[in-house]
């Protein structure tokens, strides 16, 4: 039997279609993602009933993902029906792929996936749509001694992120600097690059103690580093390190509203001026690493960030003027921006105002 296709031009009707069902390929790639079935066909492809076999799935509904998935690029079926093998999409998927986009999907699943449902009371209500789920935000439930493995899935994306962001970002701008301190550094996948590229440097991660404990657990140190990277555990709310020329915020302003924003630049400002005069105060920088918001209506993953922001957690995502005024209003001034190609991030760079 012949079939033939009718060729037409996507009318709005058909785009807001498109854009509707966009959550149908985010839950497959989720499932593809848990089954692991980039992991099984690392070694070549397979037929379906074996990838159910290792994957303990059904058979018949394994190919219906696994053609669904195919058809967004997502692995390829072979010319004989029911055999699949990875592609340059899917071999990202793997779990020791260096990109650890594996645990970047993962990350959207289970609480996250819960809290996009209640957006709709997030905008109605004002309060971050996983409060609202769950009653606390994305930190506090990742400090929960029962999600540990939740908390692991999050580290690895955000190393992947870190490694991805890296590969845009020019680690020239810390030259001159002698002691970096990266606040809210996580494993320190971030700052390790630095020092990598600058073996003149010495820097301090510092977060909380459970984050903390978790980077050094599985942090493997390489001869000669002990004593140019170290681990400080605290709350950045409260103090943060003082002897840093450069202080970094990655991706942590836009976590917080502006009132708890302040109290973190408050905090870095006074790290900074501790037992400083002035002359020494001029070459101190804080570096805040972070997406901008253009204005107007073209697209920005920047726009839709700030929706994550407002799901998962009580920040934003801000625009320059919105850094600006933030800024100004903790006693510091902004004095350059180096825009990225990688989702409308950026590197701000501020001094004290004395």
């Amino acid at each position: 039997m012949e079939v033939s296709s009718v060729s037409s031009n996507e009318d709005g009707r058909d785009r807001i279609a498109r854009l509707t069902t966009g959550m149908w390929v985010s839950q497959a790639l989720m499932a593809g993602c848990r089954l692991r079935i980039a992991d099984h066909l690392v070694n070549g492809p397979l037929e379906v009933s074996e990838l159910a076999s290792r994957t303990n799935s059904n058979p018949c509904n394994l190919y219906r993902l696994l053609r669904a998935l195919s058809s967004v690029g997502i692995f390829e079926e072979m010319p004989v029906q029911k055999v699949f093998r990875n592609n340059e999409l899917s071999e990202l998927l793997t779990s020791d792929h260096p990109s650890g986009m594996k645990y970047w999907v993962e990350l959207y699943d289970h609480e996250s996936w819960t809290a996009w449902g209640n957006l709709f009371e997030a905008v109605k209500q004002g309060r971050s749509a996983m409060e609202c789920s769950t009653s606390c935000n994305i930190f506090e439930f990742l400090s929960r001694p029962d999600h540990a493995e939740r908390a692991s899935t999050f580290d690895k994306a955000m190393q992947a992120k870190s490694k991805l962001y890296l590969e845009r970002f020019d680690a020239a701008v810390f030259a001159g600097f002698k002691k970096i301190i990266d606040i809210g550094g996580g494993l320190g996948t971030f700052l390790q690059k630095i020092l990598d590229e600058h073996p003149e440097v010495t820097g301090v991660v510092f977060d909380q103690a459970d984050m903390i404990a978790r980077a050094l657990q599985c942090r493997s140190t390489p001869p000669g580093e002990a004593s140019r990277l170290s681990f400080e555990s605290g709350n950045f709310f409260e103090e943060v390190p003082a002897g840093g020329d450069a202080y970094v915020l990655k991706w942590i302003l836009h976590d917080w509203d502006d009132d708890s924003c302040r109290k973190i630049l408050t905090t870095c400002r006074q790290a900074m001026i501790r037992g400083c005069g002035p002359s020494e105060l001029v070459s101190k920088r804080l570096f805040i690493l972070d997406r901008i918001v253009p204005t107007g209506n073209t697209f920005s993953h920047s726009k839709w960030f700030d929706l994550n922001m407002m799901v998962i957690c009580p920040g934003r995502e801000r625009m320059l003027e919105e850094f600006e005024s933030l800024l100004a209003s903790s006693g510091f001034k902004l004095v350059n921006v180096i825009l990225l190609e990688l989702e409308s991030n950026a590197v701000l760079q501020c001094t004290i105002v004395v």
